[in-house]
């Protein structure tokens, strides 16, 4: 008996089987990997949702915001009280120092409530630019849901935030710039898209 030919062939035999448990075990961690990829990109929408999500006061001042952009634009009426506060507060006078409201409006409680509720409203965005930046947030779940929103809201507080970094950091709010300037271009060109599918 050629002991040579029986060694040879129970190593082809060993060497395929090898090869073949090799390729299972790379098949199983490819299918655990894809799991697991959509698991993570799952839980980061999740997380964008919940994040996109807009407090009442947040909600508010970007329906302030989106209002007086439509009010200058004559698409919505405004009372003449908030055309004045909103006026103000969004820079359409840029005579008026945003810190100075207070003598301009002779202590007017109401500057004050939506000064606040304006600085909340864009450490909300902020918050929300510096997690899609870090790839915390999916961007693009994001877009979906407020793509339309942070363009507007940046515009139209553009000088009041200048005028919060000539005060204090000149950093602040630069993540939700970023973000406005991405975003901008981005949403009209969905909405070309969107009208030549119409047509």
């Amino acid at each position: 008996m050629n002991y040579g030919i029986l060694f040879e062939m129970s190593n082809i035999m060993l060497t395929a089987g090898s090869a073949f448990s090799i390729m299972l075990i790379a098949i199983v961690a490819h299918r655990v990997g894809r799991v697991y990829l959509n698991e993570v990109r799952t839980q980061k929408r999740h997380r964008t949702l919940l994040a996109v999500s807009l407090t009442p006061p947040v909600a508010s001042m970007i329906s302030a915001v989106v209002g007086l952009t439509q009010h200058k634009k004559n698409l919505r009426p405004l009372s003449d009280h908030d055309v004045e506060l909103y006026s103000l507060l969004f820079a359409a006078s840029e005579r008026v120092n945003f810190y100075d409201m207070n003598n301009v409006l002779n202590g007017d409680p109401a500057v004050e409530e939506v000064r606040r509720n304006l600085i909340h409203s864009l450490n909300f965005l902020e918050e929300l630019a510096q997690g899609i930046k870090t790839d915390i947030y999916d961007e693009e779940v994001a877009f979906e849901r407020i793509g339309f929103i942070v363009p507007r809201v940046y515009d139209a507080t553009q000088f009041f935030i200048t005028t919060l970094r000539a005060e204090g950091s000149p950093f602040l709010y630069t993540s939700l710039e970023e973000l406005a300037w991405r975003w901008g271009p981005k949403r009209i060109r969905r909405n070309e898209m969107t009208l030549r599918e119409k047509l």
